[in-house]
């Protein structure tokens, strides 16, 4: 009897390994396909062979984008759902995270990794079962050194080159990795920070972000008057809110096109004293970035949509998505 048991009870393991085995085939030849920009953070597992920890930009949920309908009930591994919105480019965008399952999506579905002692205001850490991403052997120091991950080492390259996951995704927000590609559009990020003796602290004044075409074929940017291709996005506190809008509405002409050839880059110096770059703080008034001392941002390059570059002379070749910086605060740190 009991040896049947066991018998019973390998046989019956079997068949769920292979019913899981066959769940993520179907995904992975019929799902829904994005890509998600993503950062690595452990290069190396010597017992396993090479492969790569992966952190999304969606992994780490800042309170703005949060819609949970009860923190009281938000515990670690409860389940959560990341709405995104889809780039022409097919970069999947975090919209916002919620705690009831969409009706339609695209959404990717994950669990929360916060501790008990979570609250409305803190940022949701969340994973979704594609943090690892296995590689050839010597591979994923190689990915590291690309992505700029050592970047403050001596010679390192200065610009950093964004990694692309290719996601499956099931009717129900099911995740799996198909594979990986280099965004054509690398970035570098530098701060020019001023001494307040007064209040003695530093202010983040301006911003040179560099874009860089990594491809090798000619890059298009789009460069909008008044810096509109360009957000300042906070990335902390509840209530801090940009006050320009997300993306520019108006219609791009051939003047406001900048073709990179292969390696080619350009420095878009940004004002923090344009109001285009002030956001809505916790009591609802309109300040400069700088003067909030702690909270974190970044820059994002948004150029036009395709529709909105189709009267454009070079419109094939123009790169469509979007491009985050480094984040940064006004106190004098960078990431």
């Amino acid at each position: 009897m009991k040896r049947k048991l066991v018998i019973t009870a390998i046989i019956l393991q079997f068949f769920i390994l292979l019913y899981m085995c066959g769940k993520r085939e179907i995904i992975i030849r019929t799902g829904d396909i994005i890509y998600l920009r993503t950062a690595p953070i452990d290069p190396r597992d010597l017992f396993r062979g090479d492969f790569v920890r992966l952190n999304y930009e969606l992994s780490s949920i800042p309170p703005g984008r949060q819609k949970i309908s009860s923190y009281e009930n938000l515990r670690k591994e409860t389940p959560v759902f990341a709405m995104l919105r889809r780039h022409d480019t097919g970069l999947a965008e975090l919209m916002y995270v919620t705690d009831r399952e969409p009706d339609e999506g695209p959404y990717i579905k994950g669990f929360s990794d916060s501790g008990r002692y979570f609250k409305k205001g803190s940022t949701l850490i969340v994973r979704y079962g594609i943090e690892a991403y296995y590689v050839q052997q010597g591979k994923g120091i190689e990915m590291e050194e690309k992505l700029g991950r050592n970047r403050w080492r001596k010679n390192a390259p200065e610009e950093q080159t964004p990694l692309e996951m290719r996601i499956a995704l099931s009717s129900g927000g099911t995740a799996i990795i198909t594979g990986h590609r280099w965004s054509p559009l690398g970035h570098s990020l530098k701060i020019e920070w001023k001494e307040d003796r007064i209040a003695r602290r530093t202010r983040a004044m301006r911003a040179v972000f560099t874009l860089k075409n990594m491809s090798d074929t000619p890059l298009a940017l789009v460069d909008m008057p008044g810096s509109e291709s360009f957000t300042l996005d906070p990335q902390g506190e509840d209530g801090i809110a940009p006050t320009s809008p997300r993306m520019s509405t108006r219609p791009p002409s051939d003047s406001n096109v900048i073709v990179l050839s292969p390696g080619g880059k350009r420095r878009f110096t940004l004002d923090f004293s344009n109001p285009r770059f002030f956001v809505t703080n916790g009591q609802g008034k309109r300040v400069p970035a700088y003067a909030m001392e702690k909270e974190r941002f970044r820059i994002v390059y948004r150029p036009p949509s395709e529709k909105q570059c189709r009267h454009l002379k070079s419109k094939g070749k123009i790169w469509h998505g979007y491009l985050p910086s480094s984040s940064f605060n006004s106190s004098g740190w960078i990431d």
